[in-house]
C-alpha cells in the first residue's frame, strides 16, 4: 500500500478567476505544495482508513487526525508543512502534538530532546498544573475566608494547597519529572 506524503506547502494567491472570487467573497485561502499541488484538490487523494499528520521543517509532528476524529484530512491546515498519511497502527498513535515526536524515514518515532527542551517543557508543564491548582483553591479558600466552609471543603483546600507546594518542590532538570498525585 503506497501513502501519501506531500510536502511544503504555503499560502498562495488565487490562480483562476473562480479561486480569485472565493477568495474575495468568501475568505478562502489558498495552499500549494513545493511540486505545485494544490491543498484543496489533495485532500480528494489520501485514503479514508489512514491517519494524517502535519509535519514540520524539523520533522516535528504538529497536527494530527485518527479514527476517533473520522481520519479526516480536511481538519488539517499545513501552511508551512508537509502532511503524510499512516497505517491507524497503536504504534503510530503514540504520537501527540506536543513537540515530542517526528515523523522520519516514513516512521513516528519519539524525539530525542534536548536539555533545554526537557527543561522547558517541564516548566511549562508545571505551570500549567499549578495554575489548575489555583483555579481549585480559590473557591475553597473564599468559603473558608467566608466563614462558611464545609469540613469537607476544608479538607479539599488543605490537600489542594498541599499538592501546589509539592509541584512547587519538583525537581524539573531531570531526565524523569516526577509529579505529585493530583486531588479528587
Amino acid at each position: 500500500m503506497k501513502l501519501l506524503t506531500i510536502k511544503n506547502f504555503e499560502k498562495v494567491h488565487p490562480s483562476t478567476p473562480e479561486q480569485l472570487s472565493l477568495s474575495e467573497e468568501c475568505g478562502v485561502i489558498y495552499l500549494q505544495s513545493a511540486d505545485g499541488q494544490d491543498w484543496y484538490e489533495c485532500q480528494k487523494r489520501f485514503r479514508q482508513d489512514t491517519m494524517k499528520l502535519c509535519f514540520d521543517a524539523n520533522n516535528v509532528i504538529r497536527m494530527i487526525t485518527r479514527a476517533e476524529t473520522g481520519n479526516d484530512v480536511s481538519s488539517l491546515w499545513p501552511e508551512g508543512m508537509s502532511v503524510t498519511e499512516l497505517k491507524d497502527t497503536p504504534q503510530n498513535r503514540r504520537a501527540d502534538i506536543t513537540g515530542g515526536w517526528i515523523y522520519v524515514d516514513e516512521k513516528v518515532v519519539e524525539r530525542e530532546l534536548s536539555d533545554t527542551d526537557r527543561l522547558e517543557r517541564a516548566t511549562d508543564q508545571q505551570r500549567k498544573l499549578i495554575k489548575i491548582a489555583a483555579e481549585k483553591i480559590a473557591p475553597l479558600q473564599d468559603a473558608l475566608d467566608l466563614e462558611i466552609a464545609t469540613e469537607e471543603e476544608t479538607q479539599r483546600l488543605k490537600e489542594w494547597k498541599r499538592y501546589r507546594v509539592m509541584l512547587s518542590r519538583v525537581e524539573l532538570n531531570t531526565d524523569a519529572v516526577i509529579w505529585p498525585e493530583q486531588p479528587v
